[in-house]
Order: C-alpha cells, then structure tokens, then sequence
C-alpha cells in the first residue's frame, strides 16, 4: 500500500539529497548532453523585452496625448484661429525667404543674400561675354516653367516711350564672377579681339543650342499676364538649359554678381563652373580689381589644396592657358587684357 506520509529507513534517504544547481538541470540521453537556458538569462531576456515593451507604451501614450490636447486646441474656437494664423505665417515666411522669385536685381538685398544662396533659373539673352539677363524660376523643377512664365521681349502698344520692356523689368542682370571677358563693341567704341568668340562661347555654356538670342514668351500659363498680342512662339524660343547662380553682391552697376553653374557632360563630375570653362578656353582672364569675388573653391580643392575660394583653379587655368597660348593669349605681344583696354579707352575719352 502506497503511502504520502514519510518514511524512515531507506525511504530517509531522499530527504538528504543534494540541492539543486544548475548542472543538476542537465540530462544525458545517448551521451550527449542538453542545457536548458540558466535562470539569470531567462531574466536577462524578459527583462529586455519588458523596457522595449514598456518604450512602445510610452510612445503610443506621448501620441495619444498629443493627439488629444491637438484636438482639444482645435476644438477651441480661439484655439483654432490662433493655430490657423501660425501656420499660414510659418508658410508666408518660408516662401518669402526660399520660394519667392526674384524679378530684379534690385529686390537682392543683404536679407536675400543671407537666406538665398543659390537662385534657379534660365538665361533670357547674352548681352556681352561677361554678362547676361536671368529669369529667376523657384519651385519644384516641373513646374517652375509653368508657375514662372518667362516675358515677352515686346513692349505693350499702350506703353510709353523710353518704358522698358517686360524682360528687362522681369529679369536679373547678372555679371559672371571672378572673371573679365574681352569687351564688346560699345558706344562707338572698338570691340576688342576674341569679344565675339568669348560671346558665343558664353551662350553656348547657358543657353540651349537651339535658343536664338531673340526670344519670346514661353508659354501662357494661370499666373500669366501676358499680352496677348505678344508674336506667337516656338519650341525652338525657349532655352531648356537649366542654370545656378551663386550669388554675392550688387556691384556699382546694379548688377548681381554671381558664379554660374551648368550640367554639362561627364555629368558623373557635377556642375560645370562657367567662369573657369571660359578662363581654361583663354577667352577670359581673372577679374583682380576691387570687390572681386571668385566663388567657392570646389570639395576637392579645399581637401588637397585647402583652399576657401576658387581663385586658385581661376589662376592655374589662367597660367595654363596662357603657356598654351589659347584663345587671346595667342596673340602674343599683342594682347591686351580687358583690364587695360578699359583703362586706355578710358584715358582716350
């Protein structure tokens, strides 16, 4: 007969059995052993996934509150107004600082300069080998053409005389920083050697082949304005070249000073400073007088050669031009820099 109660003898033996450790946990079964996990890692593992579950409920508790006390301000008349109000503000003012286009040169100000440091847009026309007039585009990069009509060059019928024209009035004088190209023929004054190959290479760096110099309104869109008497245009009026503009002063002349960058091929090398391009084909020298500025020195220079600007790629593009004799400097001793040919028809005048 079975018995729950204890029992002496034999039966006393169990009672002084060793205690339990952890490899008393082990069993051999065809001599190979089995550990079941340990106590203290059980622990371990229980109490890690316990914090991550309890990071989990504070989160979802955070964005429940914050859900509710967002609805209990909306649903505050006065609440709802005050949020209505912060939020258009917030949008006004990031779209005057980053979205806003710019029309002139004039609208460029310190305040502009600290906040805008590139500006989006397509070159209208090439006025001379250093200069040309940009219509400033922001927004994304489909619908800039549509949200930014370009103007037309004609001047409306009602216009007065001596009233400039929507394209002067709409777009940016820009004249290319770091550099000075040959001078053109102006005011009865001679054009110096290369002014026009120094032209032709400029439009060729920010206007689209297929873009004459003579162009007109684009497209009419929502935003437009345009007259509709305006000449009808063409595919081929349209510059589909893309250009960035990084901006650094007014100069005297009410221009924008601004290094122009381009995507041309490799285009695995990034954007194509146009301003070195021009000084490399030796159809610009480096602008040294006051108030110069020559942009910023690319990741490259700044690694090896530690440098802040990029007058040293413009100076050693200069001196190989120069070795090589291109361009103007194939003149030899009758070359004359832009510098000093303004400064002797100045001296004629």
């Amino acid at each position: 007969m079975l018995s729950f109660w204890p029992t002496s003898g034999g039966a006393s033996s169990s009672s002084t059995a060793p205690p339990i450790t952890p490899s008393s946990y082990r069993m051999h079964a065809s001599g190979t052993s089995i550990d079941r996990p340990r106590p203290a890692e059980c622990t371990a593992t229980e109490d890690s996934k316990s914090a991550r579950s309890d990071r989990r409920i504070t989160v979802l508790s955070v964005v429940e509150q914050s859900t509710g006390v967002l609805g209990t301000v909306l649903s505050n008349p006065v609440g709802a107004a005050v949020a209505g109000i912060s939020t258009t503000s917030l949008a006004a003012l990031l779209w005057w600082r980053y979205f806003r286009r710019i029309p002139t040169a004039e609208y460029v100000t310190p305040a502009v300069l600290k906040y805008r440091k590139v500006l989006v847009g397509r070159v209208v026309t090439v006025g001379d080998a250093d200069g040309f007039r940009f219509h400033h585009t922001p927004g994304p990069p489909f619908l800039r053409d549509w949200l930014n009509p370009w103007p037309p060059r004609v001047r409306s019928k009602n216009a007065k005389p001596g009233t400039r024209t929507r394209l002067v009035r709409e777009t940016i004088s820009v004249r290319i920083a770091g550099v000075d190209a040959p001078e053109s023929a102006h005011f009865g004054k001679p054009a110096q050697p290369y002014s026009k190959e120094a032209k032709d290479f400029l439009t060729s760096m920010v206007q689209s082949p297929s873009s004459p110099d003579n162009l007109t309104a684009p497209k009419k869109s929502f935003f437009s304005s345009a007259s509709s008497s305006a000449p009808a245009h063409t595919s081929n009026d349209v510059s589909t070249k893309v250009v960035w503009l990084y901006p650094s002063h007014i100069d005297q002349y009410k221009r924008l000073v601004a290094t122009p960058y381009v995507w041309e091929p490799p285009y695995v090398l990034g954007k194509t400073n146009v301003s070195l391009a021009m000084v490399k084909q030796g159809l610009a020298t480096v602008y040294r007088s006051a108030g110069a500025d020559y942009g910023q020195a690319t990741w490259w220079a700044r690694f090896w050669r530690k440098s802040t600007t990029g007058l040293t790629a413009l100076e050693r593009a200069e001196t190989k031009a120069k070795r090589q004799k291109t361009g103007m400097w194939s003149l030899g001793k009758n070359f004359e820099s832009p510098e000093d040919y303004k400064k002797r028809i100045k001296g004629e005048a």
